[in-house]
């Protein structure tokens, strides 16, 4: 129904669900649609259901880190991805949105800090290298930050976001 753009009655469906399943996966999806719908109050509340029922789920955390991160309030997702990893220390999600938020404040030795995390979890994953990537490029560092996006090619050829950024350093 999500998928159809039905998204009033995938709400809907996710509530009879969550009636016989309060899974952390069926909360994070209905907070992820709330939002996406506008109702931050439902997501919030849905995601911090997911936190209350499921607290050793760091994926919970990671929906509500979400949730606060695109309404704008940094410091609140900041705190719940950190949450996730205290919960899995393994979570390459975990690791990278921890550092998208310290990106988006402009934080960028705070950023690399968590993408490193990530890589040293997973050497080869792409999306961590993208982002030190990013980091390389805003500090300055042009000819860094081109020879990071050019391994994540070779790791990912389809990666679209390290193709246009080599296509933008043109």
């Amino acid at each position: 129904l999500h998928q159809q753009g039905r998204d009033t009655e995938a709400l809907s469906e996710l509530r009879t669900a969550l009636q016989h399943d309060s899974a952390t996966n069926v909360l994070s999806f209905e907070a992820t649609l709330l939002q996406r719908n506008g109702d931050l109050v439902g997501a919030e509340r849905s995601a911090r259901a997911g936190v209350r029922l499921h607290p050793k789920d760091a994926d919970a955390y990671g929906t509500l880190g979400y949730v606060f991160a695109t309404a704008g309030r940094l410091d609140s997702a900041a705190y719940y991805y950190e949450a996730a990893l205290q919960v899995d220390p393994y979570s390459l999600q975990a690791w990278i949105n921890r550092g998208n938020v310290s990106l988006d404040t402009k934080d960028f030795v705070t950023a690399r800090h968590y993408y490193e995390g990530a890589l040293k979890i997973r050497p080869t994953y792409a999306q961590a290298i993208f982002y030190l990537g990013l980091c390389d490029y805003y500090k300055g560092n042009v000819a860094e930050a081109h020879a990071r996006w050019q391994q994540v090619l070779k790791l990912d050829p389809s990666y679209t976001k390290a193709k246009q950024a080599l296509e933008q350093l043109k």
